[in-house]
């Protein structure tokens, strides 16, 4: 499997295709900025669009409108304008204008004329009472929070919020993304075996369990190595980062700064043993059936429980020592939500301990189920398996 061209081409390709993705992302975002783009208006308080337009980037280009406002949206609907604001006599006491346009979709330039309306609003307000530009300026100057995380063992610790989110949601996603990836390769090669009678050959010399655990840890074992690889190109990445863009550095360090070493331990731990508890699940489903088809329905609960924890991350991430949180985070199946915790927050050793333990016991109790139908199930061929077939397999087998 290691040697294999897929196993090479996907280890190497992936982190590529995941960086093209976020730069695609990042370079589509910066490009829609960049675009100039042109606002109609009507100011009826003949004092909003000089500051506005002194506050707004160069690519948002305010353009009068000679008309009145009806007009102007008949030309909205015609598609000779694009955008159009309106600023009623009332806009400094009601705190609202008019925005028309073909599209209502770029809420970043939206909520940029939003704030800048609201700061010129509130300039206004302080100008009538007789205050200066400086004072104005430091009375609604913004406040950034310095975030620190406090634990038991190191007390309070200055750390980025959002560098410890996104490393925290980079893991459990890899995991996620490698539960999909690799679990379903249990399915596949047991039908494979079952469909080329190799499944025959293989049980005449090695009990179904020892096939069953030798396909686990081949399986497993590949994942491992591959985030392995992906690690050493990781820090060769920053290596070479760190020398080409010297105002990198910060950055790097900042991540640096974030990182626990015992997260990436808890992350091995978790990925094999959310690796072990899907992969049995597809490996027992794979002996159930004898062909991919009539395996796809039954795989469907499968994945499905699979994408749950990237249903439940932002809300366990917001409040991770909640009880809905702790509870939801010590389901093995669930179990990379406990993961997510670790990371953003301190986990009590009891809560750790007692997910593991959940995990262990099963997976102890799929290998007991996954043996007794593997070894019935490899030689069964044909028609599907009913309900009372699957409970005659487990007390037999």
């Amino acid at each position: 499997m290691v040697k294999s061209k897929s196993f090479i081409l996907g280890t190497i390709l992936t982190p590529l295709i995941i960086i093209l993705f976020f730069g695609i992302v990042f370079i589509t975002q910066k490009k829609n900025m960049e675009k100039v783009r042109e606002y109609h208006y009507i100011d009826e308080t003949a004092q909003v669009i000089p500051l506005l337009e002194s506050r707004l980037p160069a690519t948002m280009k305010m353009t009068p409108w000679t008309g009145d406002k009806e007009e102007a949206i008949t030309a909205l609907r015609q598609k000779e304008i694009k955008n159009f604001l309106y600023f009623p006599e009332d806009l400094f006491d009601e705190y609202t204008f008019e925005y028309y346009s073909e599209t209502i979709s770029d809420s970043q330039r939206i909520s940029l004329i939003e704030n800048v309306i609201s700061r010129i609003i509130q300039i206004r307000k302080f100008s009538d009472r007789g205050l200066s530009e400086e004072e104005i300026s430091s009375l609604l100057a913004s406040a950034h929070a310095k975030t620190f995380e406090v634990t038991k063992e190191e007390g309070a610790k200055k750390k980025s919020a959002e560098i410890s989110f996104g490393i925290a949601y980079l893991l459990v996603f890899l995991i996620y993304m490698s539960v999909l990836s690799w679990a379903p390769q249990m399915l596949r090669s047991t039908i494979e075996d079952k469909n080329n009678r190799v499944a025959e050959v293989l049980v005449s010399h090695v009990k179904p369990s020892g096939i069953m655990a030798g396909k686990l840890s081949g399986t497993a074992a590949a994942g491992v190595f591959q985030y392995l690889l992906w690690a050493a190109m990781a820090l060769m990445g920053i290596a070479l980062l760190k020398q080409a863009v010297p105002g990198s550095q910060v950055v790097i360090k900042a991540l640096l700064g974030s990182l626990n070493p015992s997260l990436f331990i808890f992350f091995i731990l978790y990925f094999l043993m959310g690796f072990l508890v899907f992969a049995l699940i597809f490996g027992i489903i794979g002996a159930m059936f004898s062909n991919m088809q009539d395996a796809q329905n039954a795989m469907t609960p499968a994945i499905l429980v699979c994408v749950l924890p990237m249903i439940f991350l932002m809300g366990v991430s917001q409040d991770p020592s909640s009880s809905f949180s702790v509870g939801i985070s010590l389901i093995p199946f669930l179990s990379s939500l406990m993961l997510m915790r670790i990371g953003i927050s301190e986990v009590p050793p009891l809560q750790i301990g007692l997910s593991i333990g959940l995990l262990l016991v099963t997976i102890f109790i799929e290998i007991w189920l996954a043996g007794r139908i593997y070894r019935i199930g490899l030689l069964s061929y044909g028609k599907k398996p009913t309900w009372k077939e699957l409970i005659s397999w487990v007390k037999n087998g």
